[in-house]
């Protein structure tokens, strides 16, 4: 949500863009999970249920038996008590599958915590890069269009760290961030992260300043600590 309000005050950032777009696709695949694993879960508890009753009404099959000649006849309530177990056999099943089955229906409201509007289909993305404006930039790794080609002329092929040959600048970041950097005009954007937390950092390209960074914390669908 915060990033939204960042986006109507600042609507040509497209870096911030950048930034929703990948948190969307992280909410929508945690999201579409979260729906598989509830709608798996409601089969399995369903077949469970029915397994179960299978199998109990068997297990009462077997125990029939014949009468002992011997005895007095007594009132022979055997059949009403079947009756009563399969009764609570019945509502008892279907109770679990309508418990399952509301809370298939209640994961919905999950989505409404990722905190992105939902896409009517009439609204079209404003102030998106032309191919001609991707190219020019590094909007991700392996470059424009995924396919490891850059296209400008006038950058070296050769680096050396030592030496310092064809490098501009060098600056510490405060978490490692092994990754592939984004330059789009004059900035670079690149993460790094720990056991604890996650940060992007926003860098002049010119100079190595650092212009912002940002902790990404409780993302959905990132994995658990341990």
């Amino acid at each position: 949500a915060q990033l939204m309000l960042q986006l109507q005050q600042n609507p040509n950032d497209i870096a911030l863009k950048e930034q929703i777009r990948a948190l969307d696709l992280l909410a929508r695949k945690a999201y579409f999970t979260h729906q598989w694993q509830i709608k798996t879960g409601s089969y399995l508890l369903f077949a469970f249920v029915l397994v179960s009753l299978l199998a109990f009404k068997y297990m009462n099959s077997l125990r029939a038996r014949w009468p002992d000649l011997n005895e007095s006849p007594q009132a022979d309530d055997t059949w009403e008590k079947r009756l009563l177990a399969r009764k609570y056999l019945m509502f008892g099943g279907l109770g679990l599958f309508v418990i399952a089955f509301v809370f298939g229906l209640l994961s919905v409201r999950d989505w409404n915590r990722i905190g992105f509007p939902r896409s009517s289909g009439k609204e079209q993305a404003g102030n998106f890069p032309s191919l001609e404006e991707i190219r020019d930039n590094w909007p991700g790794f392996r470059g424009p269009e995924g396919i490891g080609v850059a296209y400008h002329t006038d950058v070296p092929i050769e680096w050396d760290g030592e030496s310092g040959k064809n490098i501009l600048w060098k600056i510490p970041i405060s978490h490692p961030g092994f990754n592939s950097p984004i330059i789009w005009g004059k900035k670079i954007f690149l993460s790094g992260a720990d056991r604890k937390t996650k940060v992007v950092y926003s860098i002049d390209a010119d100079t190595g300043d650092i212009i912002w960074q940002k902790e990404l914390n409780d993302i959905l669908g990132t994995p658990s600590r341990r």
